[in-house]
C-alpha cells in the first residue's frame, strides 16, 4: 500500500469557493483513481472488482437518474467537478474497494441541495442539507445500504468543514441508528437457537 500522494491546504485569505476550484485542479492532475485521464468524462472506469471479470464504474449522474439506472444526466455544474475531486482525494486518504456508497453520497447531498433551493453549489451545503441528504439515502434502498451511505456523508462533511469548503456550528452526525444486518452474529445466533 503506498502512502498518501495528495495534500490539499486551503488558503486562508481565500473565499471557500476559490479553494474549491484550487482543490478541483489539485485532484484533477492526480493519478489516483485515473483521474488526469478521465477528469472530463461522467463515466469513470475504476479497474477490476477484486477477483472478478466485471469492470467497477464510477457513474456520476445524478440521484434521478440512478433511480431509474440511467447514467444521465449527469450532476450538474459545480457539484460534478467537486464531487470527482471529493472521490479521488477520499480515495487518496481512505480508500474504499468500491467506490459505489460514495458516489450514491454525493448523489443525494446534490440532490439535497436542489431540494434546499440551494443550486448545486458545495459552499451552501449546511446542516440541513445533510440532514435532507440522510432522508434521501434512506428512501428506496435498504436500511443497511442506507446506513452505509449516511456514513460517507459523514466523512464527506468533516472533510468539507476541515478544508473549510463549509463552516457547521458543530460537528455533524447523521443519528442514523446501525440496523441489525442478516448474517450478522446475533442474527446468526438467534437462527442458530431456535428448535
Amino acid at each position: 500500500m503506498t502512502a498518501p500522494v495528495l495534500n490539499f491546504t486551503p488558503q486562508a485569505e481565500l473565499e471557500p469557493l476559490a479553494n474549491i476550484e484550487a482543490f478541483i485542479a489539485l485532484c484533477r492532475d492526480s493519478d489516483v483513481l485515473g483521474a488526469r485521464k478521465q477528469f472530463d468524462k461522467s463515466v469513470w472506469d475504476l479497474g477490476y472488482f477484486k477477483g472478478q471479470n466485471k469492470v467497477n464504474r464510477g457513474v456520476f449522474s445524478t440521484l434521478e437518474a440512478c433511480r431509474e439506472d440511467k447514467s444521465e444526466p449527469s450532476l450538474p455544474q459545480p457539484f460534478l467537478d467537486f464531487a470527482k475531486a471529493t472521490l479521488v482525494y477520499l480515495q487518496d486518504k481512505r480508500p474504499v474497494t468500491s467506490q459505489a456508497q460514495r458516489i450514491a453520497a454525493l448523489r443525494c447531498l446534490e440532490a439535497a441541495l436542489r431540494e434546499s433551493n440551494k443550486g448545486s453549489r458545495p459552499t451552501a451545503i449546511d446542516e440541513t442539507v445533510l440532514d435532507s441528504a440522510v432522508v434521501l439515502a434512506r428512501q428506496k434502498v435498504s436500511p443497511a445500504v442506507a446506513y452505509r451511505t449516511a456514513g460517507q456523508l459523514q466523512i464527506i462533511a468533516e472533510f468539507m468543514c476541515k478544508k473549510e469548503f463549509i463552516r457547521l456550528r458543530q460537528r455533524w452526525v447523521h443519528g442514523f441508528k446501525k440496523p441489525r444486518e442478516i448474517g450478522s452474529s446475533h442474527a446468526r445466533s438467534a437462527w442458530l437457537t431456535v428448535p
